[in-house]
C-alpha cells in the first residue's frame, strides 16, 4: 500500500487557514511582586567554620513595564516570542541575626531588585475567538542590590552597598481576552528563580572571613494591555 505524506503546500495551506491573525504586538503592563531571600551566612575561621545561619527573608513591591513581541497563529493555537524591559519598587527593609561577636547582635540590610528585562516563548491555545490560555518559559537578568550594615566588636560600625545583575529562569501561565480586533487585556503569573548572590566582602575581626549567599525567588501577579499591529 502506498503511504501517504503530508506535502509542503499542504501544510503551508494548513498555517495560513488560521482565524486568528499573526504578527507584532506591543504592550504595557505592571503588577504585584513579592520576591523571597533565602539566605546562608557563614563564617570561617582559621580554615574551621564558627558560625552557620539560614534565613528566609521576604521583600514586596509593585513593577511596571513595556514588551515586545510576535505571534505566530497556527489554528487553534499559537507560539510567541516577546522581549520585555521592567522597573521595580520591590524591597526588602529590615534586620537578621547576626551572632558573630556577641550573643543578640543584628544585622540592617536592605535588597531590592530595581530593574530587568528578558526574553521568554509562549504557546497558547484559543478556547474562542476572544479568550486564550497560554503558558511562559523564558530568560530573565534582574539588577539585584544589597545594602548592610552592622556595630562590630567595639562599636565600630561598618557596611556595604552593592549592586549585582543576576541572571534568572522564568515560569508562568495566563489568560488573554480580546477587547478589540486591535486590543488584547491579559492577566498573568510568573515565577522567577535567580541566581545565587554571593558577598565575601564584609569585613570582620581579623582571621575570619565571612561568605554571605541569598537566593531570590519572585512571584509576580500583573495586568497587560497588549496592541496588535495586525
Amino acid at each position: 500500500m502506498k503511504k501517504l505524506y503530508p506535502s509542503a503546500a499542504f501544510i503551508l495551506t494548513l498555517l495560513a487557514s488560521s482565524a486568528y491573525a499573526s504578527g507584532f504586538y506591543t504592550g504595557v503592563t505592571g503588577g504585584y511582586d513579592s520576591t523571597d531571600f533565602y539566605k546562608t551566612l557563614t563564617i570561617d575561621e582559621n580554615n574551621a567554620q564558627i558560625y552557620d545561619k539560614q534565613d528566609n527573608l521576604a521583600g514586596k513591591g509593585f513593577f511596571g513595564g513595556a514588551l515586545l513581541g510576535y505571534r505566530f497563529d497556527i489554528g487553534r493555537g499559537f507560539i510567541a516570542t516577546e522581549l520585555d524591559g521592567n522597573l521595580s519598587s520591590m524591597k526588602y527593609n529590615g534586620w537578621f541575626v547576626d551572632n558573630t561577636v556577641s550573643p543578640g547582635q543584628t544585622s540592617t540590610a536592605t535588597l531590592s531588585i530595581n530593574k530587568s528585562y528578558g526574553i521568554s516563548l509562549s504557546p497558547g491555545y484559543y478556547i474562542n475567538s476572544n479568550v486564550a490560555l497560554y503558558g511562559r518559559i523564558g530568560f530573565e537578568r534582574g539588577d539585584f542590590q544589597y545594602s548592610e550594615s552592622k556595630a562590630t566588636l567595639g562599636n565600630a560600625s561598618y557596611g556595604i552597598t552593592e549592586n549585582q545583575w543576576l541572571n534568572g529562569w522564568k515560569v508562568g501561565a495566563g489568560l488573554l481576552t480580546a477587547l478589540t480586533p486591535r486590543l488584547d487585556l491579559r492577566l498573568e503569573y510568573d515565577h522567577i528563580r535567580y541566581d545565587t548572590y554571593t558577598n565575601t566582602t564584609f569585613p570582620l575581626e581579623p582571621g575570619q572571613y565571612r561568605t554571605m549567599k541569598l537566593s531570590p525567588e519572585s512571584n509576580q501577579f500583573q495586568l497587560g494591555l497588549i496592541y496588535k499591529f495586525s
